[in-house]
């Protein structure tokens, strides 16, 4: 109660209206606040004023006169009235404490004083935004916090507070025992500043990249199959998870394949690699190691090679055609003799469609369908143009590879006016339900004959 008389009583007396009786202190602070806090770096400044006194001067904590007229913290004389401002400039922690206003007023010793409290904020030391651990071992997320007064600090990882005996946070982290690859993500780091006076938050968010050697994905086996045929080409797969990412190398009988190898080609992707094999004889087929190695390990999966039979040239009949699609109708072709020997034959996985405009000289630049063949045999091969003549032709491909193209067909698509037409009939029907339906089903009837 009473600083704030003194405060009212200083503002009367700067304004000139005080009341008839009261007294003017003989020295007042502006702002009046006996207590005063402020961050580190912020500034502050304090008027000292004393209308009789003389020699008004301020000191320090520690007692020693401000005399500095510039600098960080110095003084400077008011100009309208009689007293001085002290300037804090850039406050810094040592800077707390009692300042105290000195004035000699009627040949006393008369002082003012505020106590200025200094809060360093939280920051974050020594804590990088990625960091990593190693699989198997112990590591510590480092998170060091400093402020004043002295934070707390909490963690959580994928929303929730680490628990259990691998957890323990430490005063410059959070300590993992045993790391797993269940360990990786993000971690946030936060600290809290509380106090009497003031409170402040802040957090820190760290990502945990754990190494580990190599291991394989869980849809792939140790010990896979493949097929090729003579003349072809194949490609063999070999796909690891690591950090580091892994190195590849493939074996075969002890050797291992290198770049000088004419009739191999290697193929590298984030996390795989590819050996492209030419099948000139029957040396090439038999069993590969890929072996996937970094500095903390290495795994290795078996690939055996066998010689399957090329699919045979698959049956192409075009059904229908719209504005904008060809319905064609593909047959698997099994030219196996009975009691010929050779590679055994394997089932048709798929069917590759080419399209290009007739004008077009090559198929380099052709739009190329590959369907399932299981979903057959009726395939709609959309997105071309109205009035236009296509080349189209079709190829099976099974486990060892593609077969040949068989003979190019040409097939012109409807005028959109006939497409135009057809929709007018079906009462505003959307064309490709109704047209592609009753295509369909003629189409189907028709390879019944």
């Amino acid at each position: 109660m009473i600083p704030e008389l003194v405060k009212l009583l200083a503002l009367l007396y700067l304004s000139g209206v005080l009341p008839t009786g009261l007294c003017v202190p003989p020295l007042f602070l502006s702002p009046m606040k006996p207590e005063v806090v402020k961050y580190v770096n912020e500034t502050y400044i304090v008027s000292c004023q004393s209308d009789k006194g003389s020699n008004v001067h301020w000191t320090r904590p520690s007692g020693e006169r401000i005399s500095q007229n510039k600098g960080r913290i110095h003084v400077e004389d008011r100009w309208t009235v009689k007293g001085v401002n002290l300037i804090f400039e850039g406050i810094e922690k040592k800077d707390r404490g009692n300042y105290t206003c000195i004035a000699n007023v009627d040949g006393a010793e008369v002082t003012q004083s505020f106590k200025l409290v200094v809060i360093k904020p939280i920051s974050f030391l020594d804590t990088p935004t990625l960091q990593n651990a190693t699989e198997h071992q112990d590591a510590l997320i480092r998170c060091e916090v400093e402020g004043d007064p002295e934070p707390k600090v909490t963690w959580q990882v994928k929303g929730k507070h680490p628990q259990g005996p691998r957890h323990k946070v430490m005063a410059d982290g959070l300590l993992i025992k045993n790391v797993s690859l269940a360990d990786r993500g993000e971690y946030l780091c936060r600290a809290f500043q509380a106090s009497s006076i003031a409170s402040n938050m802040a957090e820190q968010i760290i990502t945990l990249k754990v190494h580990h050697k190599p291991h394989w994905p869980h849809d792939q086996s140790i010990r896979d199959r493949a097929y090729g045929f003579m003349s072809g080409a194949v490609n063999l797969s070999c796909d690891a998870l690591a950090d580091p990412e892994a190195e590849f190398e493939w074996i075969k009988d002890n050797r291992r394949i290198g770049s000088h190898n004419k009739h191999a080609k290697l193929f590298r992707e984030p996390q795989r690699s590819v050996l492209q094999l030419t099948v000139t004889n029957h040396s090439v087929f038999g069993e590969y190691i890929c072996r996937a190695s970094n500095a903390l390990g290495y795994v290795e999966r078996v690939v055996v090679l066998h010689e399957g039979a090329q699919p045979s040239t698959p049956e192409m009949h075009v059904r229908a055609a719209m504005h904008d699609a060809l319905v064609v109708e593909l047959i698997e072709v099994n030219n196996e003799l009975p009691f010929k020997k050779g590679p055994p034959t394997l089932d048709v996985t798929s069917f590759r469609v080419q399209v290009k405009r007739k004008e077009e000289k090559d198929w380099l630049h052709a739009n190329t369908f590959d369907f399932n063949a299981e979903t057959g045999p009726m395939y709609t091969i959309q997105g071309l143009q109205p009035d236009s003549v296509y080349t189209i032709r079709a190829a099976a491909i099974n486990a060892a590879g593609i077969g040949h193209y068989g003979k190019e067909q040409n097939y012109r698509t409807k005028v959109m006016a006939e497409a135009s037409s057809m929709e007018e009939e079906t009462s505003g029907a959307p064309l490709s339900t109704i047209s592609l339906l009753c295509l369909y089903i003629s189409a189907f009837f028709l390879s019944q004959c």
